[in-house]
């Protein structure tokens, strides 16, 4: 009878903790190092209509429990927060927040400084780009939400942009950043993760760089976590060359840096110049002002070799800075269907993709003979004989910032000049594809600058000494 009451009892308490709106957590004594959540864990978190009551859980998560306190007065406690895992959850996102993510949090507890941006679940759209609700939810280490603190103040951490653009733009070190979707993915065939060991393709960033050196520090930084050590880095600097650029220099040796004479080229002369000339197998894409997820070579080379892909990108995320929030943008996973391919403007977003070296040489290249826009023209030829596709994942931090190619007054997506380009190739692409046109009469046929052939790229060896 006394185990029966015990297992009465042990309801009574269950049940009220669901009531007080606590998590309560079990854990497996069998591993010191990474005990794994047992599988009778239940997570209890209350949900209410009350507008007066707070929008925002914290829970703080380490190797044996997990709380869930609301005040964020409670924070305090960051100061004997080493060993710990913070998360800020959304009320809307609470009931997406699994077993698997709150796992995949808790393996962090200890390690290195890691920031994770949670974002609810869609399924993608078939034949376009999709805008999903703004991201406000994340997961972070407690020694960096402290760092957060002290510049935001306490009641600015549950503002996820807020404390997402501090991380970009005032934070000493970028932290391992990776973006989960909630709940996580469960049945096979959705995550292509460590599907290819990295031995088994050679890849080669191309970081095309202008402006803001700080930018390309935490770019950089970003491709260092993400990129195996046998990876190469190219940066090519589109502009004069100076001390600062020297001690970036420094600050990763590993990578090569070079100057483009003349300079102020825009940054497909690097991209088609580095990317056809490469001995890689794979060339990956990264623009100089954005973050790479610390996934992203690893699904990306992965997702291309199970699906036999040559062109692969990945959902984006991005942390606008002009309307100051957190946007996920959805790709869809295949190419379009034929009928559909005028729009093929919106199946990828090219700064987060990776190509096979001989399929960007079998689609010609990029274009130079403009600064912005080659990318999506390089991608209506792509369309006509790569196989082109997106992994079901968020890979990619873009910075969405003023005077970008995108947002600049005379390059803007929406300006004339876009919109003009955008209805020629949307005009010819049905003609191409029917062959009553070929590529070369079409608008997105490959053209270059004129003095593209005279454009040097000198590797810079600087004070490090060392030659390439």
């Amino acid at each position: 009878m006394g185990h029966l009451k015990w297992a009465a009892a042990t309801r009574l308490i269950s049940r009220a903790k669901l009531l007080l709106g606590q998590i309560w957590t079990g854990y497996s004594p069998t591993s010191h190092t990474h005990p794994t959540l047992s599988s009778d864990l239940s997570i209890f978190i209350t949900h209410t209509n009350d507008p007066l009551s707070s929008s925002v859980l914290w829970l703080r998560v380490t190797q044996t429990s997990i709380r869930q306190f609301g005040d964020v007065s409670e924070l305090g406690e960051l100061d004997n927060a080493v060993d710990a895992m913070f998360v800020c959850l959304h009320q809307r996102d609470a009931r997406a927040l699994d077993r698997a993510t709150l796992e995949t949090i808790r393996l962090r507890v200890g390690a290195a400084s890691s920031f994770f941006f949670l974002i609810p679940r869609q399924t993608p759209e078939l034949d376009c780009v999709a805008y999903g609700p703004s991201v406000q939810s994340f997961a972070c280490s407690g020694a960096l939400l402290r760092s957060a603190r002290l510049w935001l103040g306490t009641h600015a951490l549950g503002d996820a942009y807020l404390v997402a653009e501090w991380l970009l733009n005032h934070a000493v070190q970028l932290p391992v950043t990776r973006c989960l979707q909630i709940p996580a993915a469960t049945h096979a065939g959705v995550t292509t993760r460590n599907v290819v060991s990295e031995s088994e393709a050679g890849v080669e960033w191309v970081v095309p760089h202008q402006g803001n050196l700080e930018y390309l520090e935490k770019c950089l930084r970003s491709v260092a976590l993400s990129a195996p050590q046998i990876d190469k880095v190219v940066v090519c600097l589109d502009e004069p060359y100076t001390q600062a650029h020297e001690e970036l220099l420094l600050a990763y040796p590993a990578y090569r840096f070079f100057t483009a004479e003349p300079s102020g080229n825009g940054p497909y002369v690097a991209r088609d110049y580095f990317g056809r000339n490469t001995l890689a197998d794979i060339v990956m894409h990264q623009d100089s002002d954005d973050i790479a997820c610390v996934d992203r070579r690893t699904l990306l080379v992965a997702e291309m070799m199970s699906r036999g892909l040559d062109l692969v990108g990945s959902h984006e995320l991005r942390i606008d800075e002009i309307n100051r929030k957190i946007v996920p943008v959805r790709f869809p996973l295949t190419p379009l269907p034929a009928s559909m391919a005028p729009l093929c403007r919106h199946v990828l977003f090219h700064p987060t993709s990776a190509i096979r070296a001989d399929a960007l040489r079998r689609a010609g290249g990029f274009s130079t003979h403009r600064t912005f826009a080659n990318d999506t023209e390089f991608l209506y030829r792509a369309m006509l004989c790569l196989r082109v596709g997106n992994v079901d994942e968020f890979l990619y931090v873009r910075r969405k910032r003023e005077n970008s190619l995108s947002t600049a007054p005379a390059t803007a997506i929406g300006t004339p000049v876009r919109d003009e380009l955008s209805a020629a190739w949307g005009r010819d692409f049905p003609l191409v594809q029917s062959g009553q046109m070929s590529v070369e009469e079409s608008s997105f046929r490959l053209q270059h600058r004129p003095d593209y052939g005279n454009i040097v790229f000198k590797e810079v060896v600087g004070a490090r000494g060392d030659e390439n």
